[in-house]
């Protein structure tokens, strides 16, 4: 099937350098708006993508459209997030019970937590309720300002980068003018500035979900799924000052689900789970000008076993991916240079995992996932070296016998944090890096 691709622009381009720095600075002001919580982000606000959506369970994302629950609603209740700071834990050891502090309020239903770093700082994205919720953190965990609720019905599935001297933000939208999802953004300066922009994948012909996104300095690649009646394409969009300009990274052929991209200082990677018998990863490169070097994808470890539920990261020109194996555990592939052809099968984690992420430090990687213990889920982790090998051994992140699923995670030179969600609530721990 041929694809038109259709870019509603509700005012203008997406350019970086225009984004104002006023709280809403958009015409229509109901697009984003303080959430309640006692004046929103008022002081100071990673790249890569993180984990769109709350990750696959066990079987892996083999549906489409908006996932994660919550009640419908909107805004975060309860006056925004509690507590202030946190202390890093090793990564040699499990923290401890008191080391996981709140992110969220837990009031409102909270899932899909993503985190990225950039400018001295975190932003904390997830779903509350039926809209998306952000929260900054300084480089030492500690909370700056309350957080803040974009304005929406049923917005989902959020991933966040940072973009050159601001954070980007994007999600799944269902209320597009007819009967069709699409992605949107907003940019987030490092005063908490938010500014929502025009929708980035819309078509009237398709449903758009599951995006991912990072960046290369100001130039960020959104990618997600399209819909073609059953069978989705994974499809793309630079943004780089212009009206966007949607491609295809891997047509419908099969089916298609889970992006997840990285950006390395050659180009940007983008990875995804082929829903065929097995299940496996497949990776194509995009260039910083669009297209893709590899139309639909290459399998980095072949295509003979089951592999699913993929994550990537990037450090220069090094790339790590994860992804759950036919025993559901978590599974780490390292490579270094331009092709598609890391060093595959280190273990890097328990049978039965589900959720597996994958974040860049300055120095290192962190990888984690989550996993039922005593019938509870926790969150697992594992350092990895500059090289992506296993570092030590996999250690409890979240505390014990509090649930925890869904991590996701960033990282600068000294620590990663990582979030996940906890009940009705976003939770976080610092992680100090090898």
């Amino acid at each position: 099937m041929r694809r038109i691709a259709l870019a509603l622009l509700l005012t203008g381009c997406w350019n970086f350098d225009e984004l104002g720095t006023g709280f809403c600075a958009r015409s229509d002001a109901g697009w984003c708006r303080d959430g309640g919580t006692g004046g929103g982000n008022t002081g100071g606000g990673n790249t890569g993508g993180g984990n769109t959506g709350g990750g696959s369970t066990g079987g892996g994302n083999t549906g489409g459209g908006n996932t994660g629950g919550g009640s419908a609603g909107g805004g975060s209740a309860g006056g925004g997030s509690t507590g202030g700071g946190s202390e890093a834990h090793d990564g040699g050891r499990a923290p401890a019970d008191g080391g996981a502090f709140l992110i969220s309020g837990t009031a409102t239903p909270s899932s899909q937590p993503v985190v990225a770093y950039g400018g001295d700082q975190f932003l904390v994205a997830w779903r509350c309720g039926s809209t998306i919720c952000l929260q900054r953190l300084a480089a030492d965990g500690s909370l700056l300002g309350a957080h803040v609720s974009l304005a929406g019905n049923g917005l989902s599935q959020p991933a966040v980068t940072f973009a050159g001297d601001r954070f980007f933000v994007v999600w799944t939208d269902p209320t597009a003018v007819g009967p069709r999802s699409f992605i949107q953004g907003c940019g987030v300066h490092l005063d908490g500035g938010i500014l929502v922009g025009p929708p980035i994948l819309q078509n009237a012909a398709y449903d758009y979900s599951a995006p991912a996104v990072a960046a290369s300095g100001a130039t960020a690649l959104v990618v997600a799924t399209e819909d073609h009646a059953g069978d989705r394409a994974i499809v793309g969009v630079l943004l780089t000052g212009g009206a966007p300009s949607p491609f295809t990274i891997a047509d419908p052929s099969v089916d298609r689900t889970a992006p997840s991209v990285a950006a390395r200082t050659m180009d940007f990677v983008v990875a995804w789970q082929q829903n065929t018998s097995p299940l496996h990863v497949a990776a194509a490169r995009v260039p910083f000008d669009g297209g893709t070097t590899n139309p639909n994808g290459l399998e980095p470890c072949g295509g003979s076993a089951t592999n699913l539920s993929p994550k990537i990261a990037a450090r220069g020109d090094a790339l790590v991916y994860t992804w759950l194996d036919g025993q559901s555990m978590p599974v780490v592939a390292a490579q270094n240079g331009p092709m598609l052809q890391p060093t595959c099968g280190m273990s890097a984690g328990q049978v039965g995992a589900a959720n597996p992420m994958v974040a860049a430090g300055d120095r290192a990687y962190l990888t984690a996932w989550d996993i039922d213990v005593s019938g509870t889920r926790q969150v697992w982790g594992q350092h990895l070296d500059a090289a992506g090998g296993l570092a030590g051994s996999a250690v409890r992140l979240s505390p014990l016998g509090e649930p925890a699923v869904g991590a996701a995670g960033a990282g600068n030179a000294t620590h990663f944090l990582v979030v996940w969600t906890s009940g009705t609530a976003i939770k976080g721990a610092l992680i100090n890096a090898p």
